[in-house]
C-alpha cells in the first residue's frame, strides 16, 4: 500500500576525498591553473571557489582539479574526477560556491564552511544549499583547495554527492540510482517518465507552477545502498514508496520520490508505474498539506487509479480482499493504522471518497477539493472540513463517508 508518510531521513555524512590546487597534480593530466595571490586568506579562497565554480559550469573538468593542491594523490583526484562527472550528468541548473563561517584561521591557511547551491531548472523552486567543510592553503604563494569534504548532507538534496550514483535524465524525470545494467535502468525510467506524464497531464489545469516541470526519484536497488546513502528501508516496503521534502532551512523547496528496492524487480512493473503515479500526485499537489491526511492520499489514489484518465490500476491494489473499512464518516486521526487491514481500508475509503466527487462533480474537483481544504488549514481545524462538504456538494462528512464505503463494498 503506498503512504505519503513523512519519515525521517537518517543524515549521511558522504565524505569527499581531498581535492588538490594550483599545481600540476601528478597523473591527474589538469592544466596549471592562474595563481592566486594575496596576503586576505579569505578573499583569495572566495576566488578559488569562483574558479572552481565557473569549472563546473563550463564543464572544464581540468579547471576544476587545477585548484587542487599539487600534493593531492591520485586516489582523491579520481573521486573529485568522479564527483564532477556526477555534477555534470544534471538537468540545467545553477551552481555557485560561497564562503560561509571560518573554522580555523592561521597565516597561510584558512579552514571555512562554503555552501554549495544548486537550483535544478524547471524541479527545484529556489537554489538547494548543502555544506562543505573547505580547507585552503598558501604553498609558495599560490593559494589552493587542500581539502573539501561534506558536512552532514541528504542525498535527496544532492544527488550527485552519492558516491557510485548514476544519474540519467530524460522528458521532465532525473532518476538518480546503483543501477548498474542499461536496459534495467531504461525500464525503470521509462515507467517514471510514463508516470509523470501521465499525472502532468491530469493536473495540467490545477498546476501551473514552472518547477513542477521536472521531477528527482531516487531509486536504489539493494537495502545495502539504501543504508550507505542515509535511508531507512525498511518502512518503504509497507509503502513501495514516499514522497521526501526537500529544504534549505525552514523552506520547503520540492519534493523528490524515493522508491522502495523491492518495487525494482522485474515482476514489479505495474506496480512501479501505480505507485509513482501516486506519488507523482503529491509532489504536483504538494502546496495542499494542509488538507486532511484522507484528502491528500485520497486524491492521489484517485489520480494514480486511472478513474480520471490514464491506465486503470488493478481493483485489488485499491480495494484489496480482508480490508477493514468500519465506522463512519472519513478516516482522520489514525489514518496510518496500525495494522495492514485498518490502513488499507482506510486508503480504500479516501480513494473512494474522491471518486465518488470525480464522477458527480467532474475529474478536476478532488484537486480542487484538496486546495480549498488547505487554504482553510482544515488539517488543523476538522470542522473546517464539513463546512467545505457542506457548501460545496450539500454533503456532511459523514454523508460523504457513506458514499465511499458504499462505492468500496460495490468493487470489493
Amino acid at each position: 500500500m503506498r503512504a505519503r508518510t513523512l519519515v525521517a531521513l537518517l543524515a549521511v555524512l558522504l565524505l569527499l576525498s581531498q581535492a588538490g590546487c594550483t599545481g600540476d597534480p601528478s597523473g591527474s593530466g589538469a592544466r596549471r591553473a592562474p595563481c592566486v595571490r594575496g596576503d586576505d586568506a579569505r578573499t583569495a579562497a572566495q576566488t578559488l571557489l569562483d574558479q572552481r565554480a565557473a569549472a563546473v559550469r563550463a564543464g572544464d573538468r581540468d579547471g576544476f582539479l587545477a585548484t587542487s593542491s599539487r600534493d593531492a594523490d591520485a586516489g582523491a583526484l579520481e573521486e573529485q574526477e568522479a564527483r564532477f562527472d556526477r555534477i555534470q550528468q544534471l538537468p540545467p541548473h545553477s551552481f555557485d560556491l560561497t564562503l560561509s563561517v571560518t573554522q580555523h584561521a592561521a597565516p597561510g591557511e584558512l579552514t571555512s564552511y562554503v555552501n554549495q547551491a544548486v537550483q535544478l531548472k524547471g524541479i527545484d523552486e529556489k537554489p538547494l544549499g548543502v555544506v562543505h567543510r573547505v580547507t585552503f592553503g598558501e604553498h609558495d604563494g599560490c593559494w589552493s583547495v587542500d581539502a573539501d569534504e561534506t558536512e552532514d548532507i541528504q542525498v535527496t538534496e544532492a544527488p550527485w554527492e552519492a558516491p557510485g550514483a548514476i544519474l540519467e535524465h530524460r522528458e521532465g524525470v532525473l532518476l538518480v540510482t546503483d543501477e548498474q545494467d542499461g536496459s534495467a535502468r531504461d525500464r525503470i525510467l521509462d515507467a517514471a517518465v510514463d508516470a509523470w506524464q501521465a499525472e502532468r497531464r491530469l493536473l495540467a489545469t490545477e498546476n501551473h507552477r514552472p518547477d513542477d516541470r521536472g521531477v528527482v526519484v531516487l531509486a536504489f536497488t539493494t537495502n545495502r545502498a539504501m543504508n550507505v546513502n542515509g535511508f531507512y528501508y525498511r518502512s518503504l516496503d509497507l509503502t513501495g514508496g514516499i514522497e521526501v521534502p526537500v529544504r534549505t532551512g525552514t523552506d520547503e523547496i520540492d519534493f523528490r520520490v524515493l522508491v522502495a528496492p523491492s518495487t525494482l524487480r522485474d515482476d514489479s512493473s505495474t506496480y512501479l508505474h501505480t505507485m509513482l503515479r501516486h506519488e507523482f500526485v503529491h509532489v504536483l499537489l504538494a502546496r495542499h498539506q494542509r488538507a486532511p491526511t484522507w484528502a491528500t492520499e485520497g486524491v492521489a489514489e484517485y489520480y494514480s487509479s486511472g478513474r480520471a484518465g490514464g491506465p486503470v490500476a488493478p481493483i485489488t491494489d485499491l480495494v484489496p480482499p480482508g480490508i477493514v473499512t468500519d465506522g463512519v464518516g472519513l478516516p482522520t486521526d489514525t489514518f496510518f493504522a496500525d495494522t495492514w487491514e485498518e490502513r488499507a481500508g482506510n486508503y480504500a475509503v479516501a480513494w473512494a471518497a474522491m471518486t465518488y466527487l470525480g464522477e458527480h462533480f467532474g475529474t478536476s474537483e478532488p484537486a480542487r477539493l484538496v486546495a480549498v481544504l488547505h487554504r482553510v488549514n482544515a488539517y488543523r481545524h476538522p470542522r473546517r472540513t464539513e463546512q467545505v462538504l457542506e457548501r460545496r456538494y450539500g454533503l456532511s462528512v459523514d454523508d460523504l463517508g457513506a458514499r465511499a464505503r458504499e462505492l468500496v463494498a460495490a468493487v470489493g
